[in-house]
């Protein structure tokens, strides 16, 4: 199975790209999920993942490459499987992980492949970008209960 960009930031986090099943979910992973903007209905998770979509194409400065109803990712993604330019252009990707108490969480991941990111910064930057994720997925987890 390939693992949806898990480089640096989304490696370091949850080790891996599923758990399987019967496994335990490791505390850094679910540390990770309960701390993704989650779901509980299956409306409030359609309307999510339909916010990712949007989040994705209105900041992420690539074209989605793979959409499936886990996985959103664009080209020229973060775990360089596509050779890149140097670029300050942000690569993302979002999974739809499974809950072990149920619902989903929306797991993101941005980067960017500038050298040096003091002169040459990610645009948008990434902890503003997947800050922005976040409070748009709550804003609309809040707005849609059922």
């Amino acid at each position: 199975m390939k693992c949806p960009l898990t480089p640096i930031l989304a490696g370091a986090l949850i080790g891996g790209c599923a758990t399987p099943p019967g496994s335990d979910v490791q505390p850094a992973q679910q540390r990770l999920l309960s701390a993704a903007p989650s779901c509980v209905t299956p409306r409030q998770c359609e309307a999510m993942w339909a916010a990712a979509r949007r989040w994705m194409i209105n900041t992420c400065r690539y074209p989605i490459r793979t959409e499936t109803d886990r996985l959103l990712e664009t080209y020229n993604t973060a775990d360089n499987t596509v050779p890149r330019t140097v670029s300050s252009a942000l690569a993302c990707s979002v999974t739809k992980m499974p809950r072990p108490e149920g619902g989903y969480s929306f797991v993101v991941v941005a980067a960017c492949s500038a050298v040096v990111p003091p002169v040459a910064p990610c645009y948008p930057p990434v902890g503003e970008s997947i800050a922005r994720f976040d409070k748009s997925l709550a804003a609309v987890a809040a707005r849609v209960k059922n």
